[in-house]
């Protein structure tokens, strides 16, 4: 609550906290996630990385372009969740743990299985469609 009584909105909290020297848009994302409980989506590089494999963001994007994209197009309620299992994912995957892995993941095969034989889109298609969709 700001002083006069009203919620301060998450822009301003953002902007409030990457005012700090070392806290940029990562830590500021959880601290209004996991600490003040309000809807962010923190971008580390398990979900950078398991972002652009999924085709959820531009294959330009950078870290802070790839958390604000997911920020805007996630719903709120899958935000806390989301980010929770694919930091778990990428984690505990072998597959993703490091390059050249003979150990699968299930989603690389996922997608590799969608782009083969899912509907009837390229892969630029695909990543289009779900880069401008929210989730």
């Amino acid at each position: 609550m700001g002083k006069d009584g009203k919620q301060v909105s998450i822009e301003e909290l953002m902007k409030e906290l990457t005012s700090y020297d070392g806290v940029g848009p990562k830590t500021a994302s959880c601290v209004l996630m996991f600490c003040l409980g309000r809807d962010s989506f923190a971008v580390d590089t398990h979900i950078f990385r398991l972002s652009k494999l999924l085709g959820w963001v531009p294959s330009s994007a950078d870290r802070i372009l790839t958390q604000a994209h997911l920020d805007r197009m996630l719903p709120a309620k899958l935000k806390y969740g989301l980010h929770v299992l694919m930091i778990q994912h990428g984690r505990t995957c072998k597959g993703c743990k490091k390059s050249g892995s003979s150990t699968p993941c299930i989603l690389k095969d996922f997608v590799k299985e969608t782009m083969s034989s899912g509907p009837a889109l390229n892969k630029s298609e695909y990543r289009y469609q779900f880069s401008k969709t929210p989730i």
